[in-house]
């Protein structure tokens, strides 16, 4: 069975009312997903899983199996936050992913980060 990988994103482009940047979650989401697919684990995101009703169970059902669970919190997109707070809660091993080393929550300062550029920065 190929292990799985759950990227908890927003989609499309989005302001990051922090630094009033604009980015593209999709176009890193597709560097994402090139990544974790060459390393031969599947990818999705939560805009990829076909469903009917609402989404909540069915991605929470997607973050919980993962064997790997990428988040990026560039936006500082609160849901983004929360859906990391439920897999921080079920698991210890977890990785974040920020473009640049900007502001962070506290309480998640003492965590390892991985900063990482995106295309067209």
């Amino acid at each position: 069975m190929t292990k799985s990988c759950f990227v908890i994103q927003g989609f499309g482009k989005k302001t990051d009312f922090e630094s009033g940047r604009t980015l593209d979650l999709d176009a890193s989401y597709e560097v994402i997903k090139e990544a974790v697919t060459d390393a031969g684990l599947s990818c999705v995101r939560a805009d990829e899983i076909l469903h009917s009703g609402p989404i909540e169970r069915v991605m929470y059902e997607h973050l919980l199996r993962a064997d790997l669970v990428i988040a990026d919190l560039s936006t500082s997109n609160v849901n983004a936050f929360y859906e990391l707070g439920a897999i921080r809660a079920m698991s210890s091993s977890h990785r974040r992913r920020r473009r640049e080393p900007d502001h962070i929550p506290f309480r998640y300062q003492p965590h390892p980060d991985q900063n990482l550029r995106t295309p067209g920065e």
